[in-house]
């Protein structure tokens, strides 16, 4: 600034004293002025060499920012792909298990009905060979009266077609009978569901403890315990229903009841 006043002080001292300049005065001027354009000149490229310095500079982080987004973008691609390939193989492995769980459910069910009827026809056929051993009218009578096996059958007949009566009729002819049988603690249970499906709950639940008293070591008594804590909890009685839970997890551990209480009623602090 100091320079550019320094340089015009001939121009102006030519303004104020026009008349006497002279040829050397006017030459200085020039070449002031020259002087002062080539500066501006040369300001303006620096300027202008500055700023496509920032233009370059902004341009690179730009391009490293693009790449950066691409990047992201690409990866996150990726990791939705992954995602969805592992979803996929999820619900394949769900859908397997369900399959195998079906044919599971379906043979034990197969089994255990194929191990019903051989019971039932050995049980015929043994009071077919009493029958025909019998020594009078009476034993003969004995020998060919229903068997456990057969009750049972008629019971779950009548169950079937909600003869609920008729079915408790059977099923209370079995316990009379042969309360020791393989079947009693099933026929129990049988006819505290029949109760249920009358709306009887109360005759139900006391039939459900008649079978965790009576046969504590069948499969039936976990399933008539949870069945009966089933009961208390719709009926609000949770601290009741807890000591049943407990008593499932305690002395059936890893019985479909045991599980199957863990969402009925939580575990402390579970």
């Amino acid at each position: 600034m100091i320079r550019t006043l320094r340089l015009l002080t001939p121009v102006v001292a030519l303004a104020t004293g026009a008349c006497f300049a002279t040829r050397s005065d006017v030459q200085v001027l020039q070449n002031d002025l020259r002087i002062i354009q080539a500066e501006q000149r040369a300001a303006l490229d620096s300027m202008r060499a500055d700023a496509a310095r920032r233009d370059s500079a902004l341009a690179t982080r730009m391009d490293e920012l693009i790449s950066g987004l691409d990047f992201v973008r690409d990866s996150m691609r990726a990791t939705k792909t992954r995602i969805q390939r592992f979803q996929g193989e999820v619900r394949e492995d769900l859908h397997g298990l369900g399959q195998q769980l079906i044919q599971i459910q379906t043979l034990t069910g197969a089994s255990e009905q194929r191990l019903r009827q051989f019971r039932l026809d050995m049980e015929q056929r043994s009071r077919e060979i009493q029958a025909a051993d019998a020594a009078d009218s009476s034993a003969r009578a004995a020998a060919t009266a229903p068997g456990p096996e057969q009750l049972y059958d008629v019971g779950l007949q009548q169950a079937r077609r909600s003869a609920w009566t008729a079915a408790r009729s059977a099923f209370g002819e079995l316990l009379r009978q042969y309360p020791q049988s393989v079947v009693a603690s099933d026929a129990q249970l049988q006819i505290a569901y029949s109760y249920e499906a009358e709306k009887n709950q109360a005759a139900a639940d006391s039939v459900y403890q008649l079978v965790a008293t009576n046969y504590p070591r069948s499969t039936a008594a976990p399933t008539a315990l949870y069945k009966h804590a089933q009961s208390l909890i719709a009926a609000q009685r949770q601290a009741e229903a807890r000591v049943l839970i407990e008593r499932i997890r305690r002395d059936y551990p890893g019985s479909d009841a045991e599980r199957l209480s863990r969402d009925l009623l939580p575990p402390p602090g579970g």
